[in-house]
């Protein structure tokens, strides 16, 4: 479920409804992360939501509070009391004893569980001091955010305190949506939660809790051993982030391989945690010392945008300030970032890039880590030429793929391993759906056979072949197979096939994406998708931006498009995929099928499914020369094996 699911009422007071049991337990039951804003807390309150904190923690849920310092003395001191531990052995026996069943643990010795879940990094408290403009006064802020793991979010407002009073007492919350036309107010309470939680607003101190006292606690109980599951996401510790989870271990491994070698590219497959693992690798270095300033780059507002917010909150987990600054689309910060980069995020489009590595001295670049996501683009003729030696001097650079290799380019190949470095780990698709990472797919191949006017273009290819044959400039290879494969990518006799499969399997169109060669041929495809009477869009690079939003809060069923939603989107409700048009080389094929083969909460039992295009002559040989495999075959043969992969239960040692 996720908190579409459970979300009802507007407003919710404590005369009309239980407010633990209709919204704080079903909203930590479905969240991910919690944050609230709030004048006055208690154990209490933990107490009087235990079954929903459970259900949280096994979610790998992360809950922040800013409160004022109007603690009791017990929760305070409970807090404060691993300082002492060392030199207090009654108090150390009182902190390792064992806590198997965390709910109980909540409800009958709540100070133990408060302590064990702060320093878990399960939940995180800052305090508030009002000061300046509002020197003498409180902070009496009442306001939180529930965020579930498709970025569905839920924020409210009120009266409530969160004690065991705020029970008894008449208190009243409203409710606003991310998904709905009241998200503006939900952006709003974002941005007042960051803005506090950094320590940015000039009225208010925002101090935390002592980091000494969140490892003490943390060191004093033995073992591994946790009161609570972590099934199905990581669990984070301040400082470490180990992975709990068995499957998702491939990550220790990539961060490890990396700071070993400082330089390289991680190949891991879409949907196993590319992006966390660099967000790792930079809290390590930051915290270690060793960074004090980190470039991310890559192509395209789509991802630039879905970097933005996860910058945002691993500042929000740093022993130090760090801002973020960007530069792509509207956004023109860079010259803010190049007079002092100490202690700053850069998010940039690649084409930006140049000055600011220029403007970096040999002092900053040693201390830079370089980021680029989709480093196969990094590869490309004009990124050769206009980033050509401006990294040389800084240290650590990642590369992050799941493909990262370019098909047919030698030289840009080279850039990419000279510019970052070579593959340093590797965990493939096959790994990942073996894992239980990404889910299995249905491979689908429907035939079809050449139109007369796709035979003359055909012929075409090899006449010039033969032309050119002798000449300085033969046609290569590769050549010949990108020409012939663009022949079968605009084949129009596919279309009478897919309409009729459309017509046979109607669910085809719902949750799907249809990458076509151009708009013209795609122009062809939507009048299909409408007379299905489905709720679609085309998305090309002209698009506005706008239509992807309405895809992923699923207002529209089926998108229509070329290249613009290959790479990096994640679409976990996306079960579909149509290939009409895919490359010889897999690149593109993995790319596109991986934005479909990611796990759905919603959906556990999920299995994606790939419809694809295959021509019944299944070779592109020609006047008895040696028979090349066509494109089409390249492609069957890989899908098909990788669609023999399923789950592994032994991957899972909870089963």
């Amino acid at each position: 479920m996720s908190l579409r699911d459970v979300f009802s009422a507007r407003t919710i007071d404590t005369s009309s409804h239980d407010i633990v049991d209709d919204f704080f337990v079903p909203m930590l039951q479905n969240a991910t992360r919690y944050d609230r804003g709030v004048g006055y807390f208690s154990s209490g309150w933990l107490q009087a939501n235990a079954r929903g904190m459970v259900d949280f923690a096994e979610n790998g849920g992360r809950a922040r509070w800013i409160t004022s310092p109007n603690l009791t003395e017990s929760d305070w001191e409970h807090l404060r009391r691993g300082e002492e531990a060392r030199r207090n052995d009654a108090l150390q026996e009182a902190l390792r004893q064992d806590i198997d069943d965390l709910e109980n643990a909540l409800k009958e010795d709540t100070l133990s569980a408060l302590a064990w879940m702060v320093a878990d990094g399960i939940l995180e408290f800052r305090l508030a001091l009002p000061h300046s403009d509002l020197e003498y006064g409180e902070f009496h802020d009442k306001f939180g955010i529930f965020e579930d793991e498709e970025g569905n979010q839920v924020s409210f407002n009120g009266s409530y305190n969160d004690s065991k009073q705020g029970l008894r007492n008449y208190e009243s919350i409203r409710l606003f949506c991310s998904w709905d036309e009241t998200g503006e107010f939900v952006e709003a309470d974002q941005r007042r939660f960051r803005k506090l939680w950094h320590n940015n607003d000039p009225n208010v101190e925002i101090h935390p809790l002592p980091e000494a006292a969140r490892q003490k606690i943390l060191n004093l109980r033995s073992g591994d051993g946790r009161p609570y599951s972590t099934n199905t996401r990581e669990s984070k510790e301040d400082g470490k982030y180990s992975v709990a989870d068995h499957k998702w271990r491939h990550q220790n491994k990539a961060v490890d391989r990396f700071l070993k070698k400082e330089r390289g590219v991680l190949e891991m497959a879409t949907g196993t945690g590319k992006t966390r693992t660099s967000l790792r690798i930079c809290k390590n270095l930051i915290e270690s010392g060793q960074v004090d300033t980190v470039i991310v780059s890559t192509y395209g507002n789509d991802l630039l945008d879905q970097w933005y917010p996860k910058l945002l909150d691993l500042t929000g987990t740093l022993s130090q300030s760090f801002s973020v600054y960007r530069h792509y689309g509207e956004h023109r910060e860079s010259v803010k970032f190049r007079l002092d980069p100490v202690d700053k995020f850069l998010l940039a489009s690649r084409k930006n890039l140049p000055p600011v590595l220029r403007s970096l001295s040999s002092g900053q670049a040693r201390s830079t880590l370089l980021v680029h996501d989709e480093i196969h683009g990094l590869g490309s003729p004009a990124n050769r030429e206009n980033l050509d030696g401006l990294t040389d001097k800084v240290r650590y650079r990642l590369g992050l793929s799941a493909t990262p290799e370019r098909a047919y380019d030698d030289e840009g190949n080279e850039f990419i391993e000279d510019h970052v470095g070579p593959v340093i780990y590797k965990f493939d698709l096959e790994d990942a759906i073996s894992r239980g990472i990404l889910c299995p797919f249905e491979y689908v191949p429907l035939s079809y056979e050449l139109t007369e006017r796709d035979r003359r273009r055909r012929k075409q290819v090899f006449q010039e072949e033969a032309a050119r044959k002798g000449t300085e400039d033969p046609m290569e290879k590769k050549e010949k197979w990108i020409k012939l494969a663009k022949v079968r990518k605009s084949s129009e006799s596919k279309i009478p096939v897919f309409e009729k499969y459309a017509e046979e399997n109607p669910d085809l169109l719902k949750r799907c994406i249809i990458f076509v060669e151009t708009k013209e041929y795609g122009e062809k495809i939507t009048s299909i998708v409408h007379n299905e009477h489905t709720k679609f869009h085309t998305y090309y690079g002209d698009d506005e931006e706008k239509h992807l939003s309405r895809f992923k809060n699923e207002e529209i069923e089926c998108l229509v498009t070329c290249e613009k939603l290959s790479e990096g989107i994640d679409i976990p409700s996306l079960k579909n995929i149509v290939l009409f048009s895919s490359p010889r080389a897999k690149l593109k094929t993995i790319q596109r099928i991986g934005r479909c083969l990611r796990t759905d909460s919603s959906n556990p039992d999920k299995e994606a499914r790939v419809v694809d295009f295959v021509d019944e002559n299944r070779s592109d040989g020609s006047n008895g020369e040696e028979d090349f495999k066509s494109a089409d075959q390249v492609r069957l043969e890989f899908l098909e094996e990788l669609s023999k992969v399923e789950p592994d239960v032994s991957e899972n040692p909870n089963q």
